[in-house]
């Protein structure tokens, strides 16, 4: 079993640690995704409030999903930062491995890569 410090140190962080620090954040876990990424591209897009920093969490994907997550995300929304796992931990491993980079966050919105999201699934939680 690998410490969970060790797995914190090898993942890859890109974006402004500091926009998470707020008492209200949003997360999508992905793997694989490639597949999603428009859909995901069309309800981030559509959130009426957009002002909810998020993380997106690629679980150690095997496709392009990576790349092509932080290329298509941050021109749609404004305030993300994008975290890679350095191994597949599975959904709930994903989460609980960046609960660090939640730590001032008091609600957690979650997105499902396939599922769909109304336009105020933000707000509603906000």
């Amino acid at each position: 079993m690998v410490p969970i410090e060790n797995l914190r140190e090898a993942r890859v962080i890109v974006g402004d640690l500091t926009s998470l620090e707020t008492s209200h954040v949003a997360y999508l876990g992905l793997f694989n995704a490639v597949d999603y990424l428009e859909t995901i591209n069309g309800w981030l897009e559509s959130q009426t409030r957009r002002d909810i920093p998020l993380i997106v969490c690629d679980n150690k994907s095997d496709d392009d999903t990576w790349s092509l997550a932080r290329e298509q995300i941050s021109k749609t929304y404004p305030m993300v930062v994008f975290v890679q796992t350095p191994i597949n931990l599975g959904g709930y491993g994903a989460f609980s491995l960046n609960f660090d980079l939640l730590k001032h966050a008091e609600w957690i919105t979650t997105f499902h890569q396939d599922d769909h999201y109304g336009a105020n699934h933000l707000s509603a939680h906000a």
